[in-house]
């Protein structure tokens, strides 16, 4: 009887892991490129938000964006 219950709990255990990853993983979905002057908003820090604007693509996925009057 223990057994059963302890091979149970680990089945259990096991689809509840599989269920938490698909939804830790979603969908991957690719964004949009964007453009020179495009409005862009970064969160580096949890409470801060800011706001900023496209300057030139640098590589594949990687900008270079003028924030708050920073590069």
């Amino acid at each position: 009887m223990q057994l059963w219950v302890s091979q149970m709990c680990t089945t259990v255990e096991s689809v509840q892991r599989r269920i938490d990853k698909s939804y830790y993983e979603g969908a991957p979905r690719d964004l949009p490129e964007l453009n020179i002057g495009d409005r862009i908003r970064m969160k580096p820090h949890p409470g801060d938000q800011w706001r900023g604007f496209c300057l030139k693509k640098v590589a594949p996925r990687s900008y270079l964006v003028n924030v708050d009057g920073t590069l």
